[in-house]
């Protein structure tokens, strides 16, 4: 909220599987004046992920743990820059943070930093960046060839 203040053209579309914290969510937004600028989806089927991810320019997570990242990975497949917190299967995802952007998990000052980062970005270059860096090492093409290296040096 704090950083679609600043940031008029800035919205945010939530997509979530649980609604276990939807009241305090909409409670929030209740007393948010810019409450437009963020919009709660829902569940999505997977299926139409692929449209999400081809008009949005980022994904922002916030997971404390993650252990395989699917939802980064898939968007990362369409060109989405993350925006994700530092911890161990991002920081790997994101190749040490050279692509896209790693924040504190649960730190509310370093994610509006993050954020504030994307103003200067040159979006396009990341978007290519990003893509690019799926296709060499998170894309199964990617995985199946490291295998098959590990593979043939048994």
């Amino acid at each position: 909220m704090k950083f679609a203040a600043t940031t008029p053209s800035a919205c945010l579309y939530m997509l979530y599987h649980t609604e276990e914290l939807l009241p305090e969510i909409q409670q929030l937004l209740s007393k948010a004046p810019n409450a437009a600028a963020i919009k709660l989806i829902g569940k999505v089927p997977n299926d139409e992920l692929l449209y999400w991810h081809n008009s949005v320019d980022f994904i922002v997570a916030g997971s404390h743990y993650e252990g395989s990242g699917t939802a980064v990975c898939e968007a990362m497949s369409c060109g989405c820059i993350p925006i994700v917190t530092d911890i161990f299967s991002f920081r790997m995802m994101t190749d040490n943070g050279n692509i896209g952007l790693l924040y504190e998990a649960g730190n509310e000052v370093e994610l509006l930093a993050a954020l504030q980062q994307t103003n200067s970005l040159n979006i396009p270059a990341e978007k290519e960046k990003a893509l690019a860096y799926f296709k060499s090492t998170l894309s199964f093409e990617a995985i199946a060839e490291r295998i098959g290296i590990i593979a043939a040096s048994c």
